[in-house]
């Protein structure tokens, strides 16, 4: 049972789960159609079960154990990683918004300017109609 209390980062309760791969071919009742854990049966396979006898200080909170939890799964999440990469990845957002920003605001300038431009060449009457037709519907349309 202590086993069972440490592996799950608490006591367990009746929305608690445990991976299949905890528990030994002997554990499990295949009478039924479905599969179902003996009652009793406490998971007794760990791919850490070496370290618990190794443990020189007592653990100041369920995090410090679970590291090994993460360990043993490759498929649970570290709540510690998950921050990391959260955060790293609402930097990069960040920094995406401020290149997109900064392309926007090139771009109007870069409008403004080409605009400004066809202003001074038609002034000078350097554009025939047709060509100043085309322009204003890419520009304006």
């Amino acid at each position: 049972p202590d086993l069972w209390r440490v592996s799950a980062a608490g006591i367990p309760n009746d929305r608690s789960v445990v991976c299949s791969c905890h528990f030994k071919a002997e554990d499990f009742d295949r009478t039924g159609q479905t599969t179902r854990i003996r009652e009793g049966v406490i998971p007794s396979v760990f791919l850490f079960t070496r370290h618990l006898g190794k443990v020189r200080k007592p653990f100041n909170n369920h995090f410090s154990f679970s590291r090994n939890i993460f360990q043993d799964h490759q498929y649970a999440l570290d709540p510690v990683q998950v921050k990391k990469r959260l955060n790293e990845a609402r930097e990069k957002l960040e920094e995406l918004r401020r290149d997109l920003r900064n392309a926007k605001d090139r771009e109007r300038r870069h409008k403004k300017t080409v605009k400004s431009l066809l202003e001074d060449l038609k002034h000078k009457h350097m554009l025939s109609e047709e060509l100043q037709q085309r322009l204003d519907d890419i520009l304006l349309g």
